[in-house]
């Protein structure tokens, strides 16, 4: 219904699948339930309870036990694990969390070739830019959001030094503009005391974050279209 009525329009550069996703982001605070734990917990008609269920005894030859002697915890049966969660009890240990690694790794794996292909579909001829993240989002998370999934992963000022530290390809600066908010209120003066024009201030505080943005090694894609300098991906 989105993509589809775009498909042929030469202003637009592509697609994102999602804008913050919470299943990306870290666990909030300490103790809170992750996302393996939370998807172990939905209710059975979901396809992700089953989904982890699966995918968390597989590694464990299917035997309950033998998961919790690796997590360390009490899991005599599925239902315990709900209760945790509806107590806001995270699983915290060790074994758990590489469970969870595994688990999120794979579930960004699934949304990324699932929302690319949905796209595709509908739109064979822009980019797919995975989604904006809002924020730092795990290693596991971030191994996914590549290509063939992925054409350019999109990367938000917010989210630019965990995305930009672990990202292996081109990533596109969405969100990013000219002028740079933590130092709006330097002296705009150059070498000798003269002052800037307008567009040396610009130039020169863009090029500072987009040092910032990502190492000088990384194929780096800037952005610029629209007004006053911003670009935003849709």
């Amino acid at each position: 219904e989105v993509c589809a009525p775009e498909a042929r329009n030469p202003a637009l550069l592509g697609w994102v699948a999602d804008d913050r996703p919470g299943w990306a982001q870290p666990r909030a605070g300490a103790g809170r339930p992750g996302l393996l734990q939370s998807c172990l917990s939905l209710e059975p008609n979901f396809a992700a309870y089953h989904a982890a269920w699966e995918f968390v005894l597989a590694l464990h030859g299917g035997r309950i036990d033998a998961l919790a002697r690796t997590w360390g915890v009490a899991v005599t049966n599925k239902e315990v694990v709900r209760g945790w969660t509806r107590a806001e009890h995270g699983i915290a240990t060790r074994g758990y969390r590489r469970d969870e690694a595994r688990w999120s790794r794979e579930f960004a794996r699934r949304y990324f070739t699932g929302t690319a292909a949905a796209i595709r579909a509908a739109d064979p001829h822009h980019l797919v830019l995975g989604c904006r993240f809002g924020g730092r989002v795990d290693e596991s998370v971030r191994a996914e959001c590549v290509y063939p999934a992925v054409d350019v992963a999109l990367l938000d000022m917010s989210g630019v030094p965990a995305l930009a530290a672990g990202a292996t390809g081109p990533v596109l600066a969405g969100d990013f503009g000219w002028v740079d908010a933590v130092a709006v209120d330097a002296p705009a003066r150059g070498r000798g005391g003269r002052r800037l024009t307008t567009v040396e201030w610009m130039l020169r505080q863009g090029r500072a974050a987009l040092e910032r943005m990502a190492p000088m090694t990384l194929p780096f894609v800037p952005l610029t279209c629209g007004g006053r300098g911003s670009a935003r991906g849709r």
